[in-house]
């Protein structure tokens, strides 16, 4: 082990930095679900919820504090876009194995229809969320603008 820049410690080994890698990455997906369960439920609002905007902010703030801040905040963020992939919503992947699931346990193929209105509906919640999700990114910054056109205008 290797003594960091922060006063934290790096492993150098291979042999036991990859097993807590994956266990950091376990522990972090973990935390995910447990927000997106709050999420879901209401006990956390989903003003909270960001999109590319949002994204992009936390990244440069990130950016602010240094590599290590970043790179850490661009590693959270690859996990939660693979954990929202695998979820069981019908045009992600997680959707499609679980309609390869379903398939499987079926032991024949869903009907063209049964696929198309799945998908759809899949379609849809993944709409809705981004507009919500850009609807904050948006709102967030409105009154800014606002002000920056009134100020442009001599108002």
């Amino acid at each position: 082990a290797v003594q960091g820049a922060v006063g934290e410690e790096r492993e150098t080994n291979p042999l036991v930095a990859v097993p807590r890698a994956a266990g950091m990455t376990a522990e972090l997906t973990k935390s995910f679900l447990a927000g997106l369960k709050r999420l879901a439920t209401g006990d956390v609002s989903r003003k909270q919820l960001a999109g590319p905007i949002g994204i992009a902010e936390i990244a440069h703030n990130a950016f602010e504090r240094g590599w290590h801040a970043y790179l850490t905040t661009l590693v959270l963020i690859s996990i939660n876009l693979a954990i929202l992939n695998l979820l069981p919503i019908p045009v992600l992947d997680g959707g499609q194995a679980l309609m390869i699931a379903i398939e499987g346990v079926k032991r024949s193929p869903l009907s063209l229809r049964t696929r198309e209105v799945v998908q759809q509906i899949g379609f849809t919640m993944i709409l809705m969320l981004m507009g919500l999700a850009f609807w904050n990114d948006l709102s967030r910054h409105w009154s800014r603008f606002v002000d920056w056109v009134r100020q442009s205008a001599g108002l």
